[in-house]
């Protein structure tokens, strides 16, 4: 009866709160349009600071308005220094949850981490979308394009240069189903050529939230994340991109399905 009462009093709260925080949103993403079009004209260098903390004020409000509660796991895992974070792909909101950590963890390192997301080319054809991401400095990869995907690679060499962090999703597209799609070898080179950390990232519940195709679709409003070990130089410096990719792969999905299976035992995830 408590708990019942207490679920009540949540959703009034959720119904009161949610008409100011849909406006503050559109206001605010009003607002990042217009710096993301400044920024991207060269008229103005805004710090990182500023940038990450207006995307990171609109995904919580996304997160409000949609009921979405993220729980991390082990975010301190991320090492200080450049690194290639990999994620697995289930839904648009995959790349959004993964922003919204990697800026968590830029402010508990006293801004002192920086990262790059490589999302696909078609979403830099959606105007708004792209003027929002230039505030990250997204990265765009087109893999029907050699020519563009060598240009990528230059950057990734010249931003892990700089102290920056690449973040990847390496099966290159969303994978419906709960086994895990191949994993690009390709998307690794940059590590083994660097000698930088892989950071491997799981997520679960995204599934079927925010697609059009629906398939799988995870029900509840958690969506649970889980950094694992990172993968140092020397664990990967004698084997091949295509065997550490699906080394990576396999242990990715193993944790994906304990955090599956505690969920639907309905016990304590992380």
């Amino acid at each position: 009866m408590k708990k019942k009462i207490i679920n009540i009093l949540g959703w009034i709260w959720y119904i009161f709160a949610i008409f100011f925080v849909v406006i503050s949103f559109f206001l605010n993403f009003a607002i990042c349009s217009g710096r993301a079009k400044k920024y991207l004209r060269g008229k103005k260098n805004y710090f990182f600071e500023q940038r990450y903390l207006w995307i990171d004020r609109l995904i919580s409000h996304l997160f409000f308005i949609f009921r979405i509660k993220v729980v991390s796991n082990n975010l301190q895992f991320i090492p200080n220094t450049p690194c290639l974070i990999v994620f697995n792909h289930k839904s648009n909101l995959d790349g959004v949850v993964m922003v919204k950590l990697l800026i968590q963890n830029f402010k508990e390192n006293n801004n002192n981490f920086k990262f790059n997301i490589i999302i696909k080319k078609q979403i830099s054809k959606v105007s708004f979308l792209y003027n929002i991401l230039s505030l990250i400095d997204a990265l765009y990869i087109d893999r029907d394009d050699l020519r563009q995907q060598l240009n990528l690679f230059k950057k990734q060499n010249e931003l892990i240069k700089e102290k920056h962090s690449i973040v990847i999703a390496p099966e290159g597209t969303r994978i419906n189903e709960d086994e895990f799609g191949e994993f690009k070898s390709g998307a690794f080179k940059i590590a083994f050529d660097n000698m930088i950390c892989v950071q491997p990232v799981v997520i679960w519940g995204t599934a079927g939230k925010f697609n059009k195709n629906k398939v799988n679709k995870k029900k509840g409003r958690y969506v649970y994340v889980d950094f694992l070990k990172p993968k140092k130089p020397f664990d990967f410096h004698t084997n091949n991109t295509e065997y550490f990719s699906e080394e990576i792969r396999r242990q990715m999905q193993n944790a994906y399905f304990a955090i599956q299976n505690k969920v639907k035992n309905k016990k304590e995830v992380f």
